[in-house]
């Protein structure tokens, strides 16, 4: 049988100059789309953040702008985004976005948003990805992994035994249950994949951002895990801080990449530990 395919981004950290680029043409284009300094910095921060953090990863266009949507995830508070975000038009949908030569509104993800619809800034994203994707994707399997660069630092991620510990994207937590020593144990699902498709159980130690069991806990009356401070400040997805990423250079398309037979495959991360870092979830189900 055929092997299936799809067609994907490779996740950039210059990414960011067309997302940059999109939201000043805009803001040319109409005050609706002006974003105040402070909210502007933030959002920056953010794709950088993750830009860099998944960079090399192999990525559907929506799943890719799923990943970099401020405004929803498994890990975002609506209350907080209320807080910072809710000034001007930032949450508000686009004004005739198909006569602008965007996408329609996901009606789909509607009531993954704050406010139940999606805020323009989020259908800029998808269809700068979906435009991205016709000029630049790759024809890959479909659960390819991608490429992993020199500058991630393998000393980090590879154990002795030369056992790489990719980080992988987690789209939400679809229940949890009591491990035998009494243990919450969280079944995630990944970006990009159904929830018939590899989900894993794990333990709250095992998330290398406890931002995601920070929300999902209190709603089932479940206590919050005692976690890093240093963590929680540096981590906090609407901070405030301007914080540089470490070694976040320009993006070398040969640098790094791997022979085709060392391309990881998600189906082997059953042997590998998945860290669950910052993500943001809601992605289409595979075809």
């Amino acid at each position: 049988m055929p092997e299936a395919m799809m067609i994907a981004l490779t996740v950039r950290d210059d990414m960011i100059e067309d997302i940059l680029a999109e939201l000043t043409e805009l803001r040319n284009d109409s005050r609706f789309f002006y974003i105040p300094p402070a909210a502007k910095k933030v959002l920056t921060k953010h794709w950088r953040t993750h830009l860099h953090n998944f960079g090399g990863q192999f990525h559907r266009s929506h799943d890719l702008a799923e990943l970099l949507d401020p405004f929803r995830g498994a890990e975002i508070d609506h209350k907080e985004v209320l807080e910072v975000f809710d000034t001007g038009s930032l949450l508000q949908p686009m004004p005739d976005p198909v006569a602008r030569g965007y996408l329609a509104p996901d009606l789909l993800s509607a009531n993954e948003f704050p406010k139940g619809v999606e805020p323009w800034i989020s259908t800029v994203l998808r269809t700068i990805f979906w435009k991205m994707s016709d000029e630049e994707g790759i024809e890959v399997p479909v659960n390819s992994n991608g490429v992993h660069l020199r500058r991630h630092h393998p000393e980090d991620f590879v154990d002795e035994d030369g056992t790489w510990h990719e980080e992988w994207p987690v789209k939400k937590i679809l229940q949890h249950r009591f491990g035998a020593d009494g243990e919450v144990e969280y079944e995630v699902q990944w970006l990009g994949h159904t929830q018939s498709d590899g989900n894993e159980w794990r333990c709250a130690e095992e998330f290398g951002w406890p931002n995601i069991w920070k929300k999902y806990n209190p709603l089932y009356g479940l206590p919050i895990p005692d976690s890093n401070d240093e963590n929680d400040s540096e981590n906090s997805e609407l901070s405030n801080e301007d914080d540089e990423i470490e070694d976040a250079g320009e993006y070398d398309e040969t640098e790094g990449v791997m022979e085709e037979d060392q391309v990881l495959n998600l189906s082997g991360k059953w042997q590998r530990k998945c860290i669950l870092y910052l993500t943001l979830p809601l992605s289409l189900p595979l075809l």
